[in-house]
């Protein structure tokens, strides 16, 4: 990593090069196993049924975990909310949510809303990099989160080390 001097992207492939051009290492873009409690999720966009997407509120606190064993539990951003929820592949279902909305006024408030209202509606979802989609019925991305651990800019998982002979 020390001797790197330039870097270049080619579809999920990252390539490491040194100052006279020769590649050092190559990475590939990282697998993420369908599983949404791998990681606690913090609430990125809303998107309405109408198609309208909003950005979450900045420092409005939403994060939601699926927890081993069916439980979903996080933080609307105006309280906290717990519910259960089953997956079978890549379908999801969100039951008996409950959530005390106190605390919060304005968009905060309108995104706290949407979040426990849209959560029950969404029937699928999908893990990438860089985060979790979950979608409903007619298959329209309702929410998006990002990882609420430190990921880094992106993850890699090393394919090749090429020593100074190549």
């Amino acid at each position: 990593l020390s001797e790197t001097q330039a870097w270049s992207v080619d579809g999920s492939q990252l390539a490491l090069s040194d100052a006279a051009g020769e590649q050092l290492l190559a990475f590939t873009s990282a697998r993420v196993p369908e599983d949404p409690t791998i990681a606690p999720w913090r609430l990125s966009r809303v998107i309405g049924s109408d198609g309208s997407v909003s950005r979450a509120v900045e420092g409005g606190d939403a994060v939601v975990r699926f927890l081993p064993g069916g439980r979903v539990a996080g933080r609307s951003g105006c309280g906290p909310l717990l519910g259960s929820y089953t997956t079978n592949g890549t379908t999801v279902e969100v039951t008996g949510l409950e959530s005390r909305l106190a605390d919060c006024t304005g968009e905060l408030r309108t995104q706290a809303e949407q979040l426990v209202a849209t959560l029950p509606e969404v029937t699928d979802f999908s893990l990438r990099p860089a985060g979790l989609s979950l979608a409903d019925g007619t298959g329209a991305t309702r929410l998006a989160f990002v990882p609420e651990i430190p990921l880094g800019q992106r993850t890699w998982t090393p394919t090749e080390v090429m020593d100074g002979e190549g």
